[in-house]
């Protein structure tokens, strides 16, 4: 079911793309990404296009919560395409990601932190709400180290 609501969003966003700035992108979807700390990227590799998603954040995540990650990726493809190599998520990304309907891409890039990643990291709180992080770091944290939160400057908080 996931992979058919995946492949329309994508059929619609490569309508949108071809409408608006002429592309006709060859690329491929790979799901083979085993990471606790990615979601999923975007490569040009040999020439070839290819947007790889983490296969269990995608298989166990609902649909509607990855399919900003999707548009996500899908931005950087098509910022590269049109633009080559620029900063990951500069203008050229934000303005990319409102163009397929990402109205605050920052804050869609700040919300993956509340996606589990591996069936191994753990929860955590801070000011800004609950989240995952690695059982590394969740294992330093029960031994005493302590990390503060980028965005709220609360110290994180094993749950």
């Amino acid at each position: 079911m996931k992979k058919k609501k995946l492949n329309k969003l994508l059929k619609k966003l490569d309508k949108k793309v071809k409408r608006l700035f002429k592309l006709d992108l060859n690329y491929s979807i790979k799901f083979n990404l085993e990471s606790s700390q990615t979601i999923g990227y975007f490569s040009n590799r040999k020439n070839k296009l290819n947007i790889v998603f983490n296969k269990s954040v995608f298989k166990d995540s609902k649909f509607k919560d990855f399919k900003e990650v999707i548009i996500h990726e899908y931005s950087h493809m098509i910022v590269y395409v049109l633009y080559g190599s620029v900063p990951a998520h500069g203008e050229k990304w934000k303005l990319i990601m409102k163009i397929l309907g990402i109205n605050n891409p920052t804050a869609t890039t700040a919300s993956f932190r509340n996606i589990k990643k591996k069936e191994s990291d753990k929860l955590i709180k801070c000011g800004c709400g609950k989240r995952y992080v690695s059982s590394n770091r969740a294992s330093r944290m029960k031994n005493g180290t302590k990390y503060i939160c980028r965005l709220c400057s609360k110290q994180l908080k094993l749950i």
